[in-house]
C-alpha cells in the first residue's frame, strides 16, 4: 500500500510539474497598437466591365476608401476617385456600359448617395440627391434595365425600396416599408420580396 501512495505520489508530483513546464513555454501572441490594426488594408471586387477586362473594385490604400479600376491582363490599377476626405465604395459597372455607380457619404455623416461615373469624372451624377436620406444600391431587374434602390427618403425611420429606370433615372416606389421589416431579397420577375 506504501508503494502504490509513493507511486501515485510520484505520478502527480510529475504531472504537476509537466503542466507548469507547459504554461511557461506557451508561446506569447504577437501584441499590435490599435493604430497598427486601424492600419489595415481593405479590398473589395464588385465586377467586370462589358468586356470583362477590367475589374471595378475599392480599397483603403490610400488611407480613405477610394474606387479603382485593375486590368486583368496585368493587374495595374487605376484610381478613378480620390477623395482624402470621403469614403467611397464600388458597386458595380453598369450593365452593357463602362459608366459605374458609387456610393458616397460626405465627411463620414453615413447618408450614403449613390453617384453614376465615367472614368475621369471628378464627380459623376447623383442619382439620389435626397436631403438627409441614407441610400443603397439593392439590385438590378431581370433585364438590367432598371435598379432597385434602398432609401428612407420618406421616412428616416424606415428602408423603401425604389425602382429606377435607366433610362430617366426616376424614382418610383416599389416597396413600402412601414413596419420595420427589411427588403432583403427581390424575385426575379419582381413579383415577390423577401422580407
Amino acid at each position: 500500500m506504501k508503494f502504490q501512495i509513493a507511486l501515485f505520489l510520484s505520478v502527480s508530483i510529475f504531472t504537476l510539474s509537466s503542466c507548469k513546464k507547459e504554461a511557461e513555454t506557451a508561446r506569447m501572441p504577437k501584441q499590435y497598437s490599435s493604430d497598427q490594426l486601424r492600419a489595415n488594408i481593405a479590398v473589395g471586387a464588385v465586377g467586370y466591365n462589358k468586356e470583362e477586362s477590367q475589374i471595378l473594385m475599392h480599397s483603403n490604400v490610400s488611407g480613405r476608401f477610394n474606387v479603382y479600376q485593375v486590368s486583368v491582363a496585368d493587374t495595374s490599377a487605376m484610381a478613378l476617385t480620390k477623395s482624402t476626405t470621403d469614403a467611397n465604395y464600388a458597386i458595380g459597372f453598369m450593365p452593357g456600359s463602362n459608366k459605374f455607380l458609387i456610393s458616397h457619404d460626405a465627411g463620414g455623416d453615413e447618408n450614403n448617395h449613390i453617384y453614376m461615373m465615367s472614368r475621369g469624372d471628378s464627380t459623376g451624377e447623383d442619382l439620389t440627391p435626397w436631403p438627409k436620406s441614407k441610400n443603397s444600391f439593392f439590385d438590378w431587374t431581370k433585364d438590367k434595365k432598371t435598379a432597385y434602390i434602398s432609401s428612407n427618403k420618406r421616412d428616416e425611420r424606415y428602408f423603401d425600396i425604389w425602382k429606377m429606370d435607366t433610362s430617366s433615372w426616376q424614382p418610383v416606389m416599389f416597396y413600402q416599408n412601414d413596419s420595420s421589416l427589411d427588403a432583403t431579397l427581390i424575385s426575379s420577375t419582381g413579383r415577390y420580396v423577401v422580407l
